[in-house]
């Protein structure tokens, strides 16, 4: 049976009159004579694209019943039963109710042209898989239904239908304005210029990619790009795995996912069940996985990239927790056996090490490791004490070495708590091994204690310094980080030509002030 035809009517946000569109062209089908009919269309719509579905035949919906509440849905047998040439049905990424044939809306579509019917649908920008990272860092919203991009780049046809953010907004006003379609809604949070302008520029760069994507499936085209994706057991695994996905599309490129198992190793169960999901996502985003086995992960890969003639490689990367005997990252080490592929490195965004940074600063913390670091700075000071000790020379000497050993600690540890026990510690050790008499803790000079807290004094000032050094590090790099915002601001507001420009300008920069308060210390919500 000869396969259907799938045309989507894409928009970059909710009012564009993609389902305006469809039902417009649907109309002029009929007049030609074709058998088209509405399989669904969702009951929120403004009152104009309701007058556009009076004149076409509308299937019965088909009731389903869960937990007293009652869903009316898309008849998918009734409409094989009827079998029109072209059906119509809304919203492709809808999540059907439990108890339908399908999940996905799209997988009922998919039945329809195996079938041999032609479907008009319709979908947000928002709702394709690959660019679901993309759009929750703009609105800050994440979404749910979605549709998997091979399902996007099989569409025979896309239609983008577009309008400025500027009319856009002006619709929306209209229609949250009329008694008749209250039903309809348009988040705030969502519907500000800004974030509008980001979704058209980036249904308009997908709509563009489509096209070429298209133009390359019947054309004896091979391409010299080959992007690599490492997979891993990581929730935010699923970032790098989009990102990868974006990287091959636009680049044209073939698109691998590697997983490398280690076989003395077993995964725990939440691991596991991680891992498939993370595969399922590079599969559906049309990645060729491929499983290798070995003990060094970035030798495994190295040796892959090559023997396929990779040229690029995306990894992810999370922020490692510092160890005396950790060696260097797969990272640094697929940099060096493969200098010839470029690597994409994707940061783990549910981290942040600067955020990290100031609440160490802001508060004490005791960190064992810290310990071991000033523990050997104080044996290496003793030594060197030993050492000019041995050469004769004076005691003032020493004192020098041992403020510089408490100075050192302040600048590797973290916090206080460390450099002031090295200044205890100092002036102990001191005591015991360079003071007569040697070998105990008593002083026969009566100028030794002075020494001593003068000792103690110096190295807890020194070490007061250094972490406060470290905070005016933070707190210059969040004044340049205000100084851009200023100036920013200062375009923004030359730019704007009215009053309600200069208030959208105002508040946006207030709004990047107080909630990012810096670039380093933004994390994702």
């Amino acid at each position: 049976m000869k396969r259907g035809k799938l045309k989507i009517f894409l928009g970059y946000a909710k009012g564009v009159g993609k389902t305006y569109a469809m039902l417009d062209e649907a109309k002029i089908l009929k007049n030609e004579g074709v058998d088209i009919v509405i399989g669904y269309m969702t009951p929120n719509q403004s009152k104009t694209t309701l007058a556009q579905a009076t004149t076409l035949e509308t299937m019965p919906y088909k009731t389903y019943k869960n937990e007293s509440q009652i869903y009316l849905e898309f008849d998918l047998d009734g409409a094989l039963q009827r079998k029109p040439n072209t059906i119509v049905i809304d919203e492709l990424a809808h999540d059907n109710v439990p108890g339908m044939r399908h999940k996905k809306r799209y997988q009922d579509v998919e039945e329809l042209l195996r079938n041999g019917i032609n479907v008009y649908t319709t979908i947000n920008i928002k709702n394709i898989d690959s660019l679901h990272d993309f759009v929750e860092s703009i609105t800050g919203k994440r979404v749910d239904e979605r549709i998997p991009d091979v399902i996007f780049d099989a569409a025979d046809t896309i239609e983008l239908i577009d309008i400025s953010p500027k009319d856009l907004l002006l619709r929306v006003a209209n229609i949250e304005g009329t008694d008749a379609e209250q039903g309809v809604l348009f988040p705030k949070e969502i519907f500000t210029e800004e974030n509008l302008i980001a979704l058209r520029e980036i249904a308009l760069r997908k709509a563009a990619d489509q096209i070429h994507h298209s133009s390359y499936k019947t054309a004896s085209y091979t391409t010299k790009e080959h992007i690599l994706i490492c997979l891993s057991t990581s929730p935010t695994n699923e970032k790098v795995i989009r990102t990868a996905s974006r990287m091959a599309e636009a680049f044209h490129a073939s698109f691998t996912a590697v997983y490398v198992e280690n076989e003395t190793k077993q995964l725990n169960p939440d691991a596991q069940l991680q891992l498939d999901q993370n595969i399922k996502l590079a599969e559906a985003l049309g990645a060729q996985v491929t499983m290798l086995y070995g003990d060094d992960i970035a030798l495994q890969i190295s040796e892959y990239a090559r023997l396929s003639q990779v040229t690029k490689i995306v990894i992810g990367r999370t922020v490692r927790k510092r160890g005396r005997f950790r060696g260097p990252s797969i990272i640094d080490q697929l940099s060096e056996t493969v200098p010839t592929i470029d690597i994409y490195v994707i940061p783990d965004q549910s981290t942040s090490y600067y955020l990290k940074r100031e609440s160490t600063l802001q508060k004490e913390v005791f960190h064992w490791n810290d310990g071991f670091k000033a523990l050997l700075v104080i044996f290496g000071v003793t030594l060197v004490g030993g050492l000019f000790a041995y050469l004769g020379f004076n005691e003032s000497n020493i004192i020098v070495v041992y403020l510089l050993g408490v100075l050192a600690i302040a600048m590797l540890t973290e916090g206080r708590i460390w450099s002031s026990i090295a200044s205890v510690i100092s002036v102990l050790v001191f005591n015991y091994f360079f003071t007569k008499p040697q070998f105990s803790l008593q002083a026969d000079d009566s100028g030794y204690p002075f020494t001593f807290v003068f000792m103690f004094v110096a190295a807890f000032v020194s070490c007061t310094l250094t972490t406060k050094l470290k905070a005016r590090d933070l707190q210059s790099a969040k004044k340049a980080y205000r100084t851009d915002v200023l100036l920013e601001t200062s375009l923004r507001l030359q730019k704007a030509s009215s009053y309600s420009e200069i208030v959208d300008a105002m508040g946006h920069q207030v709004k990047k002030t107080f909630e990012h308060n810096g670039y380093y210390l933004y994390t994702r919500k």
